[in-house]
């Protein structure tokens, strides 16, 4: 077994680096083909899901949470 397990939130953020910096140099050469126009769509909906997924899984970790370490970082 693996000492180190991926977690999926290490290969959503490395695919959220690549992907902006991948969309910053289409944006910044100014590319217009349909290749480029579907992956910036498509970086788009990611992000989307993305900080749905972000939202998703701080609400489950903060329903880990007991109301008394809750109350306490406030």
């Amino acid at each position: 077994m693996n000492k180190f397990p991926i977690k999926p939130s290490i290969v959503f953020y490395a695919f959220f680096i690549v992907s902006t910096i991948t969309t910053l140099v289409i944006v910044y050469m100014d590319l217009d083909n349909t290749i480029a126009n579907a992956f910036v769509i498509g970086y788009v909906i990611f992000i989307l899901l993305f900080f749905l997924y972000s939202i998703i899984v701080t609400l489950v970790n903060l329903g880990k949470l007991k109301w008394f370490e809750i109350k306490k970082e406030c």
